[in-house]
């Protein structure tokens, strides 16, 4: 990734609705998971950091992104505003750290790009200590699959099944699994099924899926108010439906499961 490609994400990251409002949803699972004395965490696939501002204000924050690039690039920029924060390049990877260090790891977005996510979150599995807990989100739902997926480079997009059924393979006990993103379901479906076909054909040659930008000022802050309203439920129920998945897992105080090799991240991005 050239400084280019590297700013132009950094700048859909800062102002898209949709980061901005997961950013507030995830406040609000932080401040249930980070009551006690400053917690270690761990984030993983930190990509231009547009998380670092928000986990640095809850704990002890150490960071990987396993593109070598994106990460110096990060970490040249905010080594100055965020000098506590931890940068682990790829050359030295998530088997550099000790086992069992962390009392969260987050990663948000991340597992969908690994081919094996059993594998994956046996390996973050073996970071947490004991009872330590995972933050995570993921696409949701199959029927959901476009071009974004595509050009990320997804593996899968989840269900609250699947996501349960990858957690406990890896001896993680999920405590809260949550649709997030409801109010724009039918449209992003209805965008999946016929606006995305029509503009393929319309536009043969277009390098980036049609909503890979961000809208006028008025509809931007309206998308995100209306996604962002979920923090206020959250706490309290899961959604039935989403274009995404929020949940929680902790490792198990004794689990006799061990990641079969290490850096299944590294590889699979």
């Amino acid at each position: 990734m050239d400084r280019l490609q590297y700013d132009l994400f950094a700048e859909i990251d800062r102002l898209h609705w949709w980061f901005r409002a997961r950013r507030q949803i995830a406040r609000v699972m932080l401040r249930q998971l980070c009551t006690g004395a400053q917690p270690s965490i761990l984030d993983i696939g930190t990509g231009s950091g547009g998380m670092i501002e928000v986990l640095s204000e809850y704990g002890r924050l150490t960071t990987f992104e396993p593109d070598s690039q994106q990460m110096e690039i990060t970490a040249e920029k905010y080594r100055h505003s965020h000098p506590a924060v931890q940068f682990i390049t790829a050359e030295r990877g998530l088997d550099s750290l000790a086992p069992e260090s962390f009392d969260l790891v987050t990663a948000f977005d991340v597992l969908e790009h690994c081919s094996d996510h059993t594998e994956t979150l046996l390996q973050w599995s073996n970071l947490l200590k004991p009872n330590g807990r995972m933050l995570i989100t993921v696409p949701a739902f199959p029927s959901l699959w476009g071009a974004n997926d595509e050009l990320s480079h997804h593996y899968r997009r989840y269900t609250k099944a699947t996501l349960t059924e990858a957690f406990t393979g890896a001896g993680l006990n999920p405590s809260k699994i949550s649709y997030i993103n409801a109010f724009s379901f039918i449209p992003v479906w209805l965008s999946r099924k016929i606006k995305e076909p029509v503009d393929k054909l319309l536009n043969p040659n277009r390098t980036a899926p049609w909503d890979f930008s961000v809208p006028s000022a008025p509809i931007n802050l309206f998308l995100e108010h209306a996604f962002a309203c979920e923090k206020y439920v959250l706490p309290h129920v899961d959604l039935p439906i989403g274009t995404s998945l929020v949940a929680i897992a902790t490792r198990s105080p004794i689990s006799s499961k061990t990641p079969s090799s290490v850096g299944a991240l590294a590889r699979s991005k």
